[in-house]
């Protein structure tokens, strides 16, 4: 695990190498923000593409000290319950920073050639939608998989009462949340409706439906403790 922080930590600092890199090919102004259509709708510095690149580090930075934080806990476990509870959380951190990570990798590599101009317009949002998209798969699969944590899930205080509350809410929570994730590919690459309306009225569904059932698998498994 040891070696897993460095390498979170040294693919969080590439970005930068590359933009230090970059910055002496591109043209002093590079586009840097897209319309709805993926047109170009702003210009801006090219030193601006460090933003994202920091961004990546300071994700990394925090990925490192939280896997950190939970190996010190593991080693101060003063029982077999507490050092499987903090084992179970170094597992799931290291993979979600993991692939967070890998992620925004992509998406700062995919905008860094549209800076060089070797693309001229984002296919429709496809792209933003496709990052977002494969997020939220991913976030579903371990959702799915989740024990019952403080951290990550379809928490809510029905969800969170009993084991089995919680395995209900977070199998249909992290189903619900892939199908979204399907979706909103979808949704980012049509241009006949606003992307971001549609993203958001699908975003309040799958909330009011997450809580609505956490409240039926509550009642559910309310009755079986009884």
């Amino acid at each position: 695990m040891k070696n897993f922080k460095k390498s979170l930590l040294i693919a969080s600092i590439v970005p930068i190498i590359i933009s230090a890199i970059s910055v002496f090919f591109l043209e002093d102004s590079i586009p840097m923000h897209y319309n709805s259509d993926g047109v170009v709708n702003r210009m801006g510095s090219k030193y601006e593409i460090f933003i994202y690149p920091v961004l990546i580090l300071l994700l990394g930075i925090i990925g490192y000290f939280t896997i950190k934080n939970y190996e010190s806990k593991l080693y101060d476990s003063k029982n077999d319950k507490t050092k499987e509870k903090n084992l179970y959380n170094i597992n799931l951190m290291s993979k979600l920073f993991f692939f967070i990570l890998t992620i925004n990798i992509i998406s700062f590599l995919y905008y860094l050639i549209l800076s060089f101009g070797i693309i001229k317009k984002t296919i429709n949002n496809l792209p933003l939608g496709l990052i977002l998209g494969i997020l939220m798969i991913i976030c579903g699969l371990f959702i799915k998989i989740s024990k019952r944590n403080p951290f990550f899930g379809m928490r809510t205080k029905w969800s969170m009462a009993n084991d089995e509350a919680w395995k209900k809410s977070n199998n249909f929570g992290g189903t619900s949340l892939m199908i979204a994730g399907i979706l909103s590919i979808l949704i980012f690459n049509q241009s006949t409706f606003n992307k971001f309306i549609s993203f958001s009225i699908l975003m309040i569904i799958i909330i009011v439906s997450n809580i609505v059932y956490s409240i039926k698998a509550y009642r559910e498994s309310s009755v079986i403790w009884l």
